[in-house]
């Protein structure tokens, strides 16, 4: 089970980081793990399933 942060989502997804912190806020976006002060995506929560 692999994760990633915010800025390694954003230059998979080709979008700035500000996006997924709006997303956040919003509730929208993929899920998200907060682990103190960093957040990370888990593989399987943004990679679709094959």
């Amino acid at each position: 089970m692999g994760k990633m942060t915010q800025e390694q989502l954003a230059d998979r997804w080709q979008i700035s980081p500000r996006t997924l912190e709006q997303w956040r806020w919003l509730g929208k976006g993929p899920k998200f793990l907060k682990i103190g002060a960093r957040v990370l995506y888990r593989d399987e929560d943004v990679e679709p399933p094959t």
